[in-house]
């Protein structure tokens, strides 16, 4: 679990590997109110000058996966959304939240930690192999029944 702080202001949480019950995705709070899905799918607005929650329709994303590659090698958009910046990014981030679980503070980017928090805490005995193996995020916590 992760907190990030963006630039003006913005905080997004991140949860991964959780056991039940989990936090209601997405969430999403500002200055002129919140947005959360509702328990059937559906898109809930919340605002001042609303009178309660609101169910909301956003218009249909179009979106053709093809068209944007097409589009991004003929050079109509400057970066596919795939990228391996755009991966190297959110990489960077969860390999800061793990820092800062490994230096018990707030980590600041850009990461100056050139090995993984993650190999460190292994090998300092921070973090104990309980198993043998690769983990698996299907499996329940020792407490779950599956």
């Amino acid at each position: 679990m992760g907190l990030i702080c963006f630039e003006g202001g913005t905080r997004g949480l991140y949860e991964s590997d959780l056991p039940e019950p989990s936090a209601p995705i997405p969430h999403i709070s500002g200055t002129e109110g919140r947005i959360t899905e509702g328990e059937d799918g559906q898109i809930l607005l919340w605002n001042e000058k609303a009178n309660g929650w609101q169910t909301i329709q956003p218009p249909p994303e179009e979106t053709n996966q093809y068209q944007e590659l097409t589009d991004w090698m003929e050079g109509k958009v400057p970066e596919h959304r795939s990228s391996g910046r755009q991966a190297r990014y959110t990489m960077e981030i969860l390999m800061a939240i793990y820092e800062s679980l490994r230096i018990k503070n707030v980590v600041t980017m850009p990461l100056e930690t050139r090995e993984s928090p993650l190999e460190l805490m292994v090998a300092d005995g921070t973090l104990p192999i309980l198993e043998e193996g690769r983990y698996d995020i299907r499996k329940p916590f020792p407490d779950q029944k599956q």
